[in-house]
């Protein structure tokens, strides 16, 4: 896939998005009455440095995180596919005899792993994989950031379908059907044809490890998935986290510990870069929060990748 053209899709996908949130929430040219409210939003997000859940229910913090985080958190979900492949020794998302794939993602905040998704079947349809349907359904209680993942996911596939570049992402866009979901209500499907994957992707923090162990036990009941990935930044004692939290049986599943180290990218975000920054320059009470550039490089992360026997 040419990462250049994928970048920049990505990039004006981000910025488009982030622009027209900025404007229905406080209106471009009235930053300055809000510096509070901003200010509060970016603090949040400073406790995912200690561990700390921000409130997500604002959709400010939502729209902050999706401006930073959304290309580091769709790479890293990529890596552990990629990761979930090499532990089967096989160079494609399904192992032969599956041609359909069923996600149930839990805590899917902005839709990265979805985005993941998409990628790897991309990749397959290039290598001349054949995968019939992705079904994609996704929770998360945090209502914002799911509604700025969707309205991402639509300008991304947008965006793609002008790059003839990215042909096989955008047959993989349209392959994906995707459902937002409630806790207690989703599809119950057991197609013979169909791989079942439960994923859970950076959703624990230090106060929710019986909450989402609670709850990720329910969804294993409901999907009895053949594949589950777990993951969570590389610190705050997080493996230990990840073990509470695992609602896999060891007896029914074989898990992998997957670690990757902090990993940098030169590809860059300019067009995100630069919104951000424009918010920066006009609001100097918060100098310094916004003017980094935004990159597809991420910190330490943990995954663990958990296969039926």
């Amino acid at each position: 896939m040419n990462a250049i053209a994928l970048t920049d899709a990505l990039d004006s996908a981000i910025q488009k998005v982030c622009s027209a949130e900025l404007d229905r929430l406080v209106g471009q040219d009235n930053l300055q009455s809000h510096s509070s409210e901003i200010g509060e939003a970016l603090n949040s997000l400073k406790g995912l440095q200690k561990g700390i859940e921000p409130n997500y229910q604002d959709p400010l913090v939502a729209l902050l995180y999706l401006s930073w985080y959304q290309p580091k958190q769709i790479r890293w979900s990529r890596m552990l596919i990629k990761k979930l492949t090499e532990v089967r020794n096989t160079n494609t998302i399904l192992p032969n005899h599956y041609d359909k794939l069923w996600v149930v993602d839990f805590g899917a905040g902005a839709l990265a792993m979805q985005f993941a998704v998409a990628l790897a079947v991309a990749h397959d349809l290039a290598n001349g994989g054949k995968i019939a349907s992705v079904n994609m359904e996704y929770y998360d209680p945090n209502l914002a950031m799911c509604d700025l993942g969707e309205k991402l996911w639509g300008q991304f596939k947008i965006e793609v379908r002008q790059k003839p570049q990215l042909s096989h992402l955008k047959t993989a866009l349209d392959l994906v059907k995707t459902s937002r979901i409630t806790a207690a209500g989703f599809s119950s499907r057991r197609d013979a044809d169909e791989e079942r994957w439960l994923t859970a992707i950076h959703t624990l923090y230090r106060n929710n490890v019986s909450v989402v162990k609670k709850q990720l036990s329910s969804f294993v009941e409901m999907v009895d998935p053949h594949i589950g990935l777990l993951s969570g930044h590389d610190h705050f004692g997080m493996g230990g986290l990840l073990n509470q939290a695992s609602p896999f049986d060891l007896q029914r599943y074989t898990m992998y510990r997957r670690p990757v180290n902090r990993k940098g990218a030169n590809v860059r975000f300019p067009k995100v870069t630069q919104w951000r920054r424009s918010i920066n320059c006009r609001l100097p009470q918060w100098q310094g929060y916004l003017d980094r550039e935004v990159g597809w490089d991420i910190p330490n992360c943990l995954g663990q990748i958990y296969r039926r026997k």
